[in-house]
């Protein structure tokens, strides 16, 4: 009974550090939702606003599961580097199951491939930055470590939306070419 015990608590011990980084991609993704709304009422096929929010119209289900996972795997690293902590084995699938889904739902193994290595470089950044900020918590919080840190969780942040805005094209062009064709 006691080991019972012992592995509901760190169950709920784990659910509650992913408790904050959940609310703020739910969050993120309302404030979203009542931008895009309002935007996408109003907008008519000859606006150029129609250009950028035009990514949604005749979406297969596939692909909307595809942009879903690519703003999910955005906002996953965004809130994880900025927290500022070490992170453990649930923050990493965190970001993994979203690209998994994502390489998941392409039309062939190589694309598969390439959108899953997309995804590890994407998470083995993120462990570089964990690492750094483990060492600087545990170590030595010298100044250059810091600066270090600012730099790469920088660079991550903005390959993580670099990767956002390729993902999107990719959506795109594909549904582009499927009422094309």
């Amino acid at each position: 009974m006691t080991n019972l015990n012992d592995n509901l608590t760190r169950v709920l011990i784990l659910m509650a550090s992913l408790a904050r980084p959940v609310y703020i991609i739910v969050g993120a993704t309302l404030v979203a939702s009542a931008i895009l709304l309002p935007l996408c009422r109003r907008t008519w096929l000859n606006k150029p606003s129609f250009s950028w929010l035009g990514i949604f119209c005749y979406q297969s289900p596939a692909g909307c599961v595809r942009i879903a996972c690519a703003w999910t795997k955005l906002l996953v690293l965004l809130v994880l580097l900025a927290e500022n902590r070490v992170l453990g084995l649930a923050e990493y699938l965190m970001l993994i199951l979203p690209g998994l889904l994502y390489a998941a739902l392409s039309k062939s193994p190589a694309a598969f491939a390439g959108k899953f290595m997309w995804t590890a470089l994407e998470t083995t950044g993120l462990l570089a930055v964990n690492i750094l900020c483990g060492y600087i918590v545990e170590m030595k919080p010298d100044f250059g470590y810091v600066v270090i840190y600012a730099l790469l969780s920088v660079f991550m942040g903005i390959f993580g939306i670099y990767l956002f805005l390729r993902e999107l094209h990719a959506i795109s062009m594909e549904r582009r070419r499927g009422i094309d064709v």
